[in-house]
């Protein structure tokens, strides 16, 4: 059987936990399966000296 995840975490907690701008308006999740959306904490790198936080989608999977 393959991995599935859950997220009943506000995405706004999120947000602000991880200190992230603009967060997705998402509702929580149950059961997330491979080849789904998946909200995850991605680092951005502006320039060499700057770094953010961003929540993004995206599609997670099993490779057999």
């Amino acid at each position: 059987m393959c991995g599935r995840s859950v997220r009943v975490t506000h995405v706004k907690e999120l947000a602000a936990l991880f200190d992230c701008a603009k967060p997705p308006d998402l509702l929580p999740r149950y059961n997330i399966a491979p080849t789904q959306p998946v909200l995850v904490v991605r680092i951005i790198r502006a320039a060499a000296d700057a770094t953010g936080r961003e929540l993004a989608l995206v599609r997670w999977s099993l490779i057999p």
